[in-house]
């Protein structure tokens, strides 16, 4: 979806806090696959962890941080994941639901196929 849009939308992950840190809610998946992360105590930290994470997964979309005082997350209802797609002028076109089980990838690939397709058409018709 990032390859195919991305000429025409900018794509980001915001990493925020970690969802399941060692020192908090941990998972036997994550312990299995060696994911395992203490919540991130100054800015650093998350910077290094979301480093980590888009090397491990091999991400090729940009990431972004969230602040220590978790803005984004608050804002965006962003824990444990969702996908948001915003307009031009900010506001929000596209809230997934919480993930995992709302991250619909599919949905919003259908989403965003219709909208930019939308958009462009009115950009069209204002020339």
């Amino acid at each position: 979806m990032y390859h195919a849009h991305r000429a025409r939308a900018a794509f980001y992950l915001v990493y925020i806090r970690e969802a399941h840190p060692l020192d908090g809610w941990q998972t036997e998946s994550n312990r299995n696959e060696g994911v395992v992360f203490a919540q991130h105590q100054n800015l650093t930290e998350r910077q290094e962890v979301a480093e980590s994470c888009a090397i491990g997964l091999k991400l090729t979309l940009p990431t972004l941080l969230d602040t220590m005082d978790n803005v984004a997350d608050r804002v965006f209802q962003g824990w444990p994941e969702r996908l948001y797609v915003l307009s031009t002028e900010g506001r929000v076109v596209y809230q997934g639901g919480k993930g995992p089980y709302g991250f619909l990838l599919e949905e919003l690939d259908s989403f965003l196929s219709a909208y930019l397709t939308d958009s462009d058409l009115s950009a069209s018709l204002q020339k």
